[in-house]
């Protein structure tokens, strides 16, 4: 994943646990998504029913869960956690 520091760069092996797996790293309630998808871009969203909504869906999503320190990336074939200490 060239676009980000490979340090902070952690694949997500699909599975239905990417909320729990962000809830204890930090994430709460909601996220601010930014997104291939018109509909949900530039918004503050509740976590769970945006995941329900773009795991799978090969659209480019960010869901940044703790500004500069958690994210997640939904990629076309792939799926990262982005995580800094």
């Amino acid at each position: 994943m060239a676009w980000f520091d490979p340090r902070y760069v952690k694949p997500v092996p699909n599975s239905p646990s990417i909320l729990k797996t962000l809830r204890s790293k930090g994430a709460g309630q909601t996220c601010w998504v930014i997104s291939e998808f018109s509909k949900f871009d530039s918004q503050e969203l509740d976590l769970a029913e945006i995941l329900v909504e773009i795991v799978g869906s090969q659209m480019g999503t960010i869901l940044s869960c703790v500004p500069g320190r958690l994210a997640y990336l939904e990629a076309e074939n792939e799926r990262y956690i982005l995580e800094r200490s």
